[in-house]
């Protein structure tokens, strides 16, 4: 029987300081997965009407970088952040994951999109 290794992580926001790699200290440990999952509770987005709420979670586009260099294969966006720079910043985010093949679940800029994502990993499938 095949093993398969899933790593799962909280939020993660991309707002850094410095450009400092929020995941540095990780990286030798995500190394050792098969699948790296994350909820991205940010929206990566220069654009858009700011929500009126108390937090505005936003980091700069670039910052996809960070989680091509950890090498997630699934994020969440299905959160209460995604729609802080409202439907603009939704898309933007939703268009540099896709253009970064980036994989994501939770939520979609049509009806036609999954909620669901189906893995294969070492010969093993997971929905």
């Amino acid at each position: 029987m095949s093993l398969l290794e899933l790593y799962a992580v909280g939020d993660i926001c991309l707002q850094t300081k410095g450009a400092v790699h929020p995941f540095r200290n990780m990286m030798e440990i995500f190394k050792n997965r098969d699948i790296l999952f994350g909820n991205l509770e940010v929206v990566l987005s220069d654009e858009g009407k700011k929500a009126k709420k108390a937090f505005v979670l936003n980091a700069p586009p670039e910052n996809v970088k960070f989680l091509k260099e950890a090498q997630f294969n699934v994020l969440n966006i299905a959160n209460n952040h995604i729609l802080d720079l409202g439907v603009s910043g939704f898309r933007n985010t939703i268009d540099l994951l896709k253009e970064n093949n980036l994989r994501f679940i939770g939520a979609g800029s049509d009806s036609s999109v999954s909620n669901f994502l189906i893995v294969e990993k070492n010969g093993l499938k997971q929905e």
